[in-house]
């Protein structure tokens, strides 16, 4: 495993865990899910828009973008339906217990589509090993909700 990406890794969750609070407080300030969502993508949108200018990174060809698959294009309303989610239940859970159960999906998800190799993902079976740590994942999301 490379060391670098797993930090990496960690560090984008360290930011999700940013990005839960701070979308929970507008959503919470706004008084709308929807809204909040909006203003967080609106602002993230700016921001790739200004890295782009300021590195020059050239735009999307349109050629490349025209040829992807359908269901590659629909990362954003994913991302979308995530925020509003979790807009809507950290005010209730907490951040802690959001993002446990967040992270719980995902590897529940995770594991079915590297199972299936779905969406083009590397192929992974699943073993008892990886269901093992699915269910730790787990077990540590009823462990935070008991507190």
């Amino acid at each position: 495993m490379n060391a670098v990406m797993l930090l990496a890794a960690a560090a984008a969750g360290g930011l999700l865990a940013v990005q839960v609070a701070a979308n929970s407080r507008l959503g919470l300030q706004l008084g709308r899910p929807v809204g909040a969502t909006l203003v967080s993508f609106l602002v993230g949108s700016a921001g790739i828009v200004l890295y782009m200018l300021i590195t020059r990174e050239p735009w999307p060809p349109t050629r490349t973008l025209s040829q992807a698959p359908w269901w590659a294009l629909c990362g954003g309303l994913l991302g979308a339906a995530y925020v509003m989610a979790t807009v809507v239940v950290t005010p209730r859970l907490g951040p802690g217990l959001t993002l446990g159960a967040v992270v719980a999906g995902q590897m529940i998800v995770a594991l079915a589509l590297e199972q299936a190799g779905a969406l083009e993902v590397v192929r992974h079976p699943i073993t008892p090993v990886r269901v093992l740590g699915v269910a730790l994942i787990v077990a540590g999301v009823v462990l935070l909700r008991k507190t």
